[in-house]
């Protein structure tokens, strides 16, 4: 929903990229002149830029994120304003030509009017169909650019579970013994865990927490990783945040 904001948002620049190639095409070639200049509403508008704010921290997060929102609002941008002539196109011939069918349905018309209304109706016909076709691409337009982005999906899961809590890249964990003992990262404690038998680990990545009753913990023993899961009764997360000035 929030690149289809973005992306109608941006019809107005397609029109105006579309204007600026109009002029150096041949005089015979240019439709520049035809082409309609998309309307959008305020309220469309200023809800792109407060989902843009929104989400600026996503699209800094990673390379592959920016690239996939900015090839799918134009597309987005592209085959809506393609919808938006076809919308158009169809209301004009519902205002001009209301009667069509009942034309050509009439015993009493003259071929030459029934020919001129089937040929009427017939682009009508198209430009529905076309609007149909256009809808579909709408649709599947968020989907298409996740198959030539590698790992998109993974970055999207990854920045969601993240911003929920669930997943923490590096943090320090409080562990029990005897899960405590099986990881073989450098630990400390105090005199106050010592007596529970509870050790510090620091940098490590929580993979998956908060559901259910054991926390998936990651760290690396040179070039391997290692995963281990424990018991919410024996490890505890400390989890920090920046506060806003």
């Amino acid at each position: 929903m929030l690149l289809f904001f973005i992306g109608i948002s941006l019809r107005p620049v397609v029109y105006m990229i579309f204007m600026g190639i109009d002029q150096y095409l041949p005089p015979h070639t240019r439709i520049g002149k035809k082409l309609p200049f998309p309307k959008i509403s305020i309220i469309t508008f200023g809800g792109s830029l407060y989902l843009l704010y929104a989400i600026h921290g996503l699209l800094v997060l990673h390379w592959k994120i920016s690239l996939y929102v900015v090839i799918t609002a134009s597309f987005i941008a592209l085959f809506s304003y393609a919808f938006y002539i076809n919308r158009l196109k169809i209301k004009e011939f519902n205002n001009k030509f209301e009667n069509l069918k009942d034309i050509i349905d009439d015993p009493d018309a003259s071929e030459h009017l029934k020919t001129f209304a089937k040929t009427k109706l017939k682009r009508l016909e198209t430009h529905i169909k076309d609007s149909i076709q256009i809808a579909c691409f709408l649709i599947l337009i968020p989907l298409a650019p996740m198959f030539f982005i590698g790992d998109i999906g993974q970055v999207f899961l990854n920045y969601t579970m993240q911003k929920t809590g669930v997943s923490i890249e590096k943090t320090t964990l409080y562990i029990k013994a005897p899960y405590a003992n099986l990881i073989d990262l450098p630990k400390t404690t105090t005199s106050a865990l010592s007596q529970d038998q509870t050790f510090i680990f620091k940098g490590v990545k929580v993979l998956f927490q908060g559901v259910g009753k054991n926390t998936l913990v990651s760290y690396k023993v040179g070039n391997i990783e290692k995963q281990i899961v424990i018991p919410n009764d024996y490890i505890i997360v400390e989890k920090t945040r920046k506060l806003d000035d």
